[in-house]
């Protein structure tokens, strides 16, 4: 491989934010409020749980109705409830009695969702109950579907040896996965987390980033293709995937189809330019375009392609320019409605989080402050995204949502990557 493209590989796509350092165009969008709140009243009188036992329990579900999008809580005396409880708004109590709670809401025509909850020592089982309970909650009063039940892959690096690892959305229940002792990058789920595990991810086992497939424990090799392979994508309906190799003596876009968690066929070419670098990319929601990044000309950015119903036979394929507020356009993430893409793109010398709107065709940022923001992955509900920070010792994940605009961090890692529990 040409040493020039190796180095500009390395900058590009390993540690983009040493690229580059012109200062960006600030977009800030007003909107307005979408959050009901949900007034609360506790009783713990006939509890036998000790009070630090009852807030753990408390802060898990405040922390899940808080970080919903949608809702926020706000805690209420019991001549409260019965004084407005007739009002447009949304009521809950509840009532912790020996070692269970009884947790009930009601929505606006007064109907009431009741749950029992029998509460355990290990307050990681009962983290399991409340975060079902919270989406209960969320869809019974706003028909909306939450995430609470959901997990992120990630990488964790410590002394130079980076392993896959597992969490819940809220960065709890932390579950190491890979054990061998090697460099892993971008996880990505191929199938929801249900009884076992099954995801893609690049590995240096080999001396150069190869694609791996975990199932259920075991790894094995899933593409057969001489040269570097990184930075896969996997199509929404999980029968292909993308990747950049320089296998050609440059770093070009590859299209690999998929059947039974195995490649179908040979990976076929489908974006090369001359003199320039291909990088990440994203499918759309029907699985028929897709985003990538792309420094053909000149600073990279992310750029749309119609995937060719013949990928074997087909001309190089006109692609469209989506980003032009920024000249540095990395890791573009797809929602899973087809609406936004989610890109991390330098800002006053800055990686930000961006938004890139289908339907107004603006570009508009998500996050401010200090550190750099890298890799953003939506969530199944189009509204949260997860992201990491590049930082000297250990880059860290966070959790944003649109609506709110709140960064919280769940943890340390990189390369994070959403389940998606519904059918995709």
């Amino acid at each position: 491989m040409n040493v020039k493209y190796f180095i500009r590989i390395i900058l590009l796509f390993i540690f983009p934010i040493f690229i580059f350092s012109k200062g960006e165009l600030v977009v800030s969008l007003k909107t307005k409020s979408v959050f009901s709140p949900i007034f609360f009243y506790i009783d713990k009188t006939k509890s036998s749980l000790e009070d630090e036992f009852i807030d753990k329990v408390l802060d898990i579900l405040w922390f899940d109705l808080n970080n919903n999008g949608y809702t926020y809580v706000v805690l209420q005396k019991e001549d409260f409830l019965k004084k407005y409880r007739y009002e447009k708004n949304f009521f809950g109590e509840i009532d912790f009695f020996q070692d269970k709670v009884k947790i009930s809401v009601s929505n606006l025509k007064k109907v009431r969702l009741e749950n029992i909850l029998q509460l355990v020592k290990d307050i990681d089982l009962n983290r399991i109950k409340i975060h079902k309970l919270s989406d209960d909650i969320l869809f019974f009063l706003l028909e909306k579907k939450g995430i609470s039940q959901t997990k992120i892959l990630y990488t964790k690096t410590e002394k130079d040896i980076s392993e896959i690892w597992l969490c819940d959305y809220d960065g709890e229940n932390k579950k190491r996965i890979t054990f061998e002792k090697n460099c892993f990058l971008h996880p990505k789920f191929i199938d929801p987390y249900i009884s076992k595990l099954t995801f893609i991810y690049v590995s240096y086992k080999e001396g150069i980033p190869k694609i791996y497939l975990f199932d259920d424990g075991v790894s094995r090799p899933l593409i057969f293709l001489r040269g570097n392979q990184l930075i896969p994508s996997l199509s929404k309906k999980r029968d292909a995937l993308t990747f950049i190799s320089d296998i050609s003596g440059r770093v070009d876009l590859f299209y690999q189809k998929l059947k039974d968690k195995r490649a179908y066929g040979k990976p076929i070419q489908l974006f090369s330019f001359p003199r320039s670098v291909q990088a990440s990319s994203s499918f759309s929601a029907d699985d028929k375009r897709l985003v990538f990044v792309s420094d053909k000309e000149g600073s990279p950015r992310i750029y749309l392609l119609k995937i060719p119903k013949n990928v074997k036979n087909y001309k190089r394929p006109k692609v469209e320019l989506l980003t032009i507020k920024n000249r540095e356009n990395v890791t573009p993430c797809w929602s899973n409605d087809g609406t936004k893409i989610a890109y991390s793109a330098k800002t006053d010398g800055i990686r930000q989080i961006w938004i890139y709107d289908f339907l107004s065709k603006k570009e508009w940022q998500l996050t401010f402050g200090e550190k750099n923001k890298e890799n953003p992955c939506w969530a199944e509900d189009n509204l949260h995204i997860v992201y990491n920070t590049e930082e000297k010792d250990m880059s860290k994940m966070y959790i944003i949502n649109i609506n709110q605009k709140k960064p919280i961090k769940i943890g340390k890692g990189r390369f994070p990557n959403w389940e998606h529990k519904g059918k995709l």
